[in-house]
């Protein structure tokens, strides 16, 4: 799914996919000039995400959407499509969905 959001919604849009069932397991984004940067997140659990906040905050570290205005890219894996369509349109009501890329 394409996103775009502000680093202060980072946690509320990871909290989003997860309470609703889904995994998130990467990131990714497109550099102008370097090309598709990827990491993998793995983050399946609230505890996965509150482990991924306390890293991001202890090591003061810029998402990797900083680079490219917030968009980014989540592969995000479910148990049914029922669960990838309630988690889209979570995603689109709080306007972190980019739809036409």
């Amino acid at each position: 799914m394409a996103l775009k959001h502000k680093p202060c919604q980072i946690q509320d849009e990871l909290s989003t996919i997860v309470d609703l069932g889904g995994s998130v397991k990467d990131v990714v984004i497109e550099h102008p000039v370097y090309g598709e940067f990827r990491a993998d997140l793995m983050i399946n659990s609230p505890s996965d995400l509150r482990a991924f906040m306390a890293k991001m905050q202890k090591e003061q570290a810029e998402p990797l959407s900083s680079l490219t205005e917030g968009i980014h890219l989540h592969t995000i894996e479910a148990d049914s499509d029922d669960v990838l369509d309630r988690i889209e349109q979570a995603l689109k009501v709080k306007g972190y969905l980019v739809e036409n890329l």
